[in-house]
């Protein structure tokens, strides 16, 4: 877009600035608010929300953009496993654009919860194999019982800050013929 000779869509430029904003608004609150509350022992993956509402309202190349700077910036603020993160959001980003192009109703809420467990239990097992490749011994069952209360807090994002996520990401993208209704 910058270093083409196309033609810059007007609002375009806004609908970027929202798009970083948002990015940098979650990983923020992500990394600073809900990683000194840490309710249980868990940190809320308001990230992981994001990235699912922007692969149904969004462009797959917003949405992956947005997961590739998102996990980028939450990688290097945790300053282990680099590239995890980064890895993880891209691939939630690229299974919600396809299962949105393959025709998943995503007006049912029931989807966009589902979407929300399973990327919840896909990025623990991540950590987790990595936590154990690395040598470290886990209590299964105090790590079972983390990602349930996990799973529990991020299906609470959904259902609280969904709409007001809808709302902010479809912003000047034409997504009301997507069929995700704010």
């Amino acid at each position: 877009m910058w270093c083409s000779n196309e033609r810059v869509q007007p609002g375009s430029q806004m609908r970027l600035a929202v798009l970083i904003l948002v990015v940098l608004l979650s990983v923020w609150l992500q990394a600073s608010f809900f990683g000194a509350m840490r309710p249980l022992g868990v940190v809320p993956n308001l990230l992981l929300v994001v990235v699912i509402y922007a692969g149904l309202v969004g462009t797959a190349t917003e949405s992956v953009a947005m997961a590739l700077a998102g996990g980028m910036v939450l990688d290097l603020a945790s300053g282990v496993d680099f590239g995890l993160r980064m890895a993880f959001y891209s691939l939630l980003a690229l299974i919600i654009v396809m299962l949105k192009r393959a025709g998943a109703n995503f007006d049912n809420v029931g989807l966009v919860l589902l979407s929300t467990v399973g990327g919840t239990l896909l990025y623990n097992a991540a950590v987790i194999v990595s936590l154990i490749l690395s040598g470290v011994s886990l209590p299964l069952e105090a790590a079972a019982a983390r990602v349930g209360f996990e799973v529990g807090l991020n299906l609470l994002l959904v259902l609280l800050g969904g709409r007001a996520l809808i709302w902010l990401l479809s912003r000047g993208s034409g997504s009301r013929e997507l069929g995700v209704k704010p």
